[in-house]
């Protein structure tokens, strides 16, 4: 069971945050909206130096070798300052990827390059899965019947799909897998990424939700109406009291699903289901409620919220929905049912 979070891990927290809000402030999000979500390359130098980039890789690597609960804390910290970079896939997933095959020299090509910020790896897990950032990578990664091929962008064919979040940069893929060999991945352990990618976007989420809330709380403390604090009527502090036990609640959901991928796959794998249904249903429920407490300004986009509100949504569904994952884990519980 796992209780809470150790100096080290707050202390990474604290890295993380310091670090990323200073290299993603609000307005760079923007500008990430009006630049079609092209990467940035000084940002991701940013995080490469401070070594976040490395959390999940091993130390014989370059990386700092830590484990899911860690991974899930520096993602929560992403989802807070909605960053356009996909640190899921590419800090995460893909070295995941690379260490459950079993060939060294995927290994001691990608891995130092993924963890010192110098190679960005796309990452495709299931066939019709949109890639992020696909036209910047140097490799993708794609899983198909228990196998992992490596692309070079010279095998594929990329085509971007608008989104509702614009900071977010998604293609369709279209490659011809035959023309690559596939290197063979036992199966627990690809479920066990799969399982890492819905808790990662469940990480991401609490973060999302956590800024939200507190954006909205700062708005009605501040926005008068009647001659008071709008923040002060019992309907809105009841509405955002709801909101801050989902959020609450969510967070040591997550952690402990990490915990258990490291520790108890098995047990991981159910536990990473639940965590991904509960924040979906708590970040759309939070989303509802921040945009009603913010009113007529909440709908304009000269407001800062629809950056929250948007990754929010765009997240809510990625790697299965609340629903797919409710399924998933009844059917993992009760196979006989």
């Amino acid at each position: 069971m796992f209780a809470d979070l150790n100096d080290d891990q707050r202390a990474l927290r604290g890295l993380a945050r310091e670090v990323l809000e200073g290299a993603c402030p609000a307005p760079a999000v923007r500008r990430s909206w009006q630049d079609g979500g092209e990467l940035d390359r000084a940002r991701w130098a940013q995080l490469a130096g401070s070594d976040l980039l490395g959390v999940t890789v091993p130390e014989r690597f370059g990386g700092l070798s830590l484990g899911s609960v860690e991974w899930t804390v520096l993602l929560e910290e992403a989802g807070r300052v909605v960053l356009p970079e996909p640190l899921l896939e590419v800090a995460g997933l893909a070295p995941a990827l690379i260490l459950a095959q079993a060939g060294d020299d995927l290994r001691d090509r990608w891995l130092p390059a993924l963890a010192s910020g110098k190679a960005f790896v796309a990452v495709q897990l299931r066939p019709g899965d949109l890639v992020a950032h696909l036209d910047s990578a140097q490799a993708v990664l794609v899983v198909r019947d228990d196998a992992l091929r490596v692309l070079e962008p010279a095998d594929l064919t990329a085509t971007r799909v608008p989104t509702v979040d614009r900071s977010r940069r998604l293609f369709r893929l279209d490659a011809d897998l035959t023309a690559v060999a596939p290197r063979p991945v036992p199966r627990d352990r690809l479920r066990r990424v799969a399982a890492l990618a819905a808790l990662g976007t469940a990480a991401m989420l609490v973060g999302v939700s956590a800024a939200l809330l507190d954006r909205t709380v700062r708005h009605v403390s501040q926005r008068r109406q009647f001659g008071r604090a709008v923040g002060s009527f019992q309907a809105i502090q009841h509405a955002l009291a709801n909101c801050h036990v989902l959020v609450e609640m969510c967070r040591p959901t997550v952690w402990q699903a990490g915990y258990l991928l490291d520790h108890n796959v098995d047990a991981g794998l159910a536990a990473a289901g639940v965590a991904k249904a509960y924040a979906s249903a708590a970040a759309s429920h939070v989303n509802d409620v921040a945009l009603q407490c913010h009113g007529g300004i909440g709908f304009a986009w000269e407001h800062d919220l629809h950056l929250w509100l948007k990754r929010g949504k765009s997240l809510e569904r990625a790697y299965g929905s609340a629903d797919d994952h409710r399924r998933q884990v009844v059917t993992r519980l009760f196979p006989d049912e």
